[in-house]
């Protein structure tokens, strides 16, 4: 665990290393007046080296939110 927590910090640390962030599209689940929505995003993070062996890492999540109409208008009602 010190292995990766220390790879991490030397990888916020590098001049100009910086993670990029991949969102998809948005899918939307209707009921009614209510809505689920889901966006798909992967984090990538700059090229590493652990233990010498030069790698990506990539973390997936999944982002959603609860949609109510209100008088005819959509609105963010929760976001998780």
């Amino acid at each position: 665990m010190d292995l990766l927590v220390n790879t991490e910090k030397k990888t916020r640390n590098a001049k100009g290393a910086v993670s990029k962030h991949k969102i998809f599209s948005t899918v939307v689940f209707l009921n009614g007046d209510k809505a689920v929505e889901e966006i798909q995003v992967m984090m990538l993070s700059p090229r590493i080296n652990i233990k010498g062996c030069f790698m990506y890492m990539t973390s997936p999540a999944r982002i959603f939110a609860r949609l109510v109409m209100e008088n005819k208008i959509w609105r963010l009602h929760i976001r998780a």
